[in-house]
């Protein structure tokens, strides 16, 4: 991430793009059909101080989520719309997620630890009627 605020054109393009990829595979884990998959992702990726407001309008902690978060029914697709670096560890992804009929935008707050790696702060549904 600090690598591509040095570059121009198209080597930052590349990092952007590659950060991008890497991000994507983090939220098609969350994702997971499988409850097993699911947890781990939550355990993983879920930064201590995680926050979420799901679609209909419920307000997850991390410590909730592993206890009652419901594992998605269908495996929904990812579209980005576009990320923007909102600090010198931290990237706002903007996505839409397809599952069957149902369609939602979502924002999602990453932050680099340098411990933990990538690990999601804040996470935000938007239900699309």
């Amino acid at each position: 991430l600090q690598e591509a605020a040095l570059l121009v054109g198209e080597d930052a393009d590349k990092l952007l793009q590659e950060l991008i990829g890497i991000l994507t595979d983090k939220e098609r884990r969350f994702l997971e059909t499988d409850a097993i998959a699911h947890r781990s992702a939550l355990e993983e990726l879920a930064a201590p101080d995680f926050i979420e407001h799901d679609g209909n309008g419920r307000l997850w902690t991390r410590g909730r989520a592993l206890a009652d978060m419901p594992v998605p029914e269908v495996r929904a697709s990812i579209e980005i719309l576009g990320m923007v670096r909102t600090g010198p560890q931290d990237v706002l992804l903007r996505w839409r997620a397809r599952a069957g009929s149902r369609v939602s935008v979502r924002v999602s707050l990453w932050h680099r630890d340098p411990d933990r790696g990538w690990q999601l702060r804040f996470h935000q549904i938007t239900p699309v009627r």
